[in-house]
């Protein structure tokens, strides 16, 4: 049963009550002495002690007057008189009464009360799972070809997420086929179509597009490279290979060819530029007042129209190239280029030279005239196999 003190107490008594909870593990036979030496008197002291005793709980003002006591108490600048008014309270738990002959525990805070609850939208953040793809992958081996006609099984595992598809495109990024409505891990088939590779794609929710993984499966090509020594790369041609008479003449800046239909390949040593000129007829080439050093030689005559700059793209051509290290000679170009690579990639084209050398070129521009004729522009180099 809780007692009360009676609402006329003095401050003091109060603040003595405070300091016997310090006195806790002294000797409880020093009770009396200690609680009655305050400035009210003995008789007062002992009046209020009985009234608590006979009371039936705490009264909202004592635990208040309690409270402020104690906060006041732990400013060791301020005097505990009956004079002094608290106006600041710290709320602490509901004080136990002070009896006599009794020690007091020490009371300690709760640790649930040190520790605050997770807010709302904290609880529902952490529980959301992240979208990851754990694995996406083929029953085809790395660097293999897989038949037209043939079937490829692609298997997946996700966590998170929503729906799941895996979707596939031609090497011209072409849609081919879509399976939506998957599982978050399994397996499916897909049959290759008649393509130089198919990129399959898994396409989930929750992760934006750039992060969909991707497989690019390759097909068995069609046709064969012409040139088997060094090995040809791993793409597949884009058409069979190409047999034209030409005729061939080196340059002190270069080379340049000239096939049966006119197109001219310019190789230039300098900063390895290539340069393809095709449509173009009828120049004039005169260059009956031009004489060249001594072991050097004039361009042939159907080379001479674009080696003195009379076709698009050729306007600096004489100055690039210089002199012809060697007369003209005729020969059978062979050329091939691989099949469009899927994006913003530029077509590697092969070629051999009069010397039976591989050249590799790629272009990375393209300027047309009105009609038919135009020319490329692009690099080239000696082709090497990764």
């Amino acid at each position: 049963m809780n007692r009360i003190l009676h609402p006329r107490t003095s401050l003091s008594l109060l603040i003595a009550a405070g300091q016997l909870a310090l006195l806790a593990g002294c000797d409880t036979a020093d009770f009396d002495a200690v609680a009655l030496q305050t400035q009210a008197g003995q008789s007062t002291h002992q009046k209020v002690i009985d009234e608590w005793m006979t009371a039936e709980e705490t009264p909202d003002w004592l635990i208040k007057e309690l409270s402020e006591t104690q906060a006041a108490s732990q400013d060791d600048t301020l005097e505990p008189t009956p004079e002094r008014t608290l106006t600041q309270a710290t709320s602490f738990p509901s004080p136990l009464p002070i009896l006599k002959g009794t020690v007091l525990p020490t009371i300690s805070t709760p640790t649930s009360a040190l520790t605050p609850s997770p807010s709302p939208k904290a609880t529902e953040l952490s529980g959301n799972t992240p979208t990851t793809v754990i694995s996406f992958e083929a029953d085809v081996e790395p660097f293999s070809r897989v038949p037209p006609d043939s079937q490829v099984t692609l298997s997946w595992e996700i966590e998170g997420g929503g729906w799941v598809a895996i979707c596939s495109r031609d090497h011209n990024s072409w849609e081919l086929e879509c399976q939506t409505d998957l599982p978050q891990s399994g397996t499916t088939r897909f049959v290759m179509p008649q393509a130089f590779w198919v990129e399959y794609q898994l396409q989930v929710s929750g992760l934006s597009a750039g992060m969909w993984p991707t497989l690019l499966v390759h097909a068995t090509c069609t046709q064969d490279w012409f040139f088997s020594d060094p090995p040809p790369p791993f793409a597949c041609p884009n058409q069979t290979v190409s047999y034209l008479n030409a005729v061939a003449q080196p340059f002190q800046g270069g080379m340049m060819i000239i096939n049966q239909f006119g197109d001219i390949s310019i190789f230039e040593t300098e900063e390895l530029l290539y340069r393809d000129i095709w449509g173009e007829s009828g120049g004039i080439g005169d260059t009956s007042n031009l004489i060249p050093p001594d072991g050097l030689y004039l361009p042939d005559p159907v080379l001479a129209p674009a080696w003195l700059g009379e076709y698009q793209g050729t306007e600096d051509l004489r100055e690039r190239l210089g002199w012809a290290t060697e007369p003209a000679v005729p020969y059978l170009v062979t050329s091939q280029c691989e099949v469009n690579p899927p994006g913003p990639h530029i077509q590697p084209c092969y070629l051999l030279g009069p010397d039976d050398t591989i050249y590799q070129f790629t272009y990375d521009k393209i300027h047309t005239e009105t009609g038919s004729p135009g020319y490329k522009e692009g690099e080239w180099q000696i082709y090497q196999p990764e």
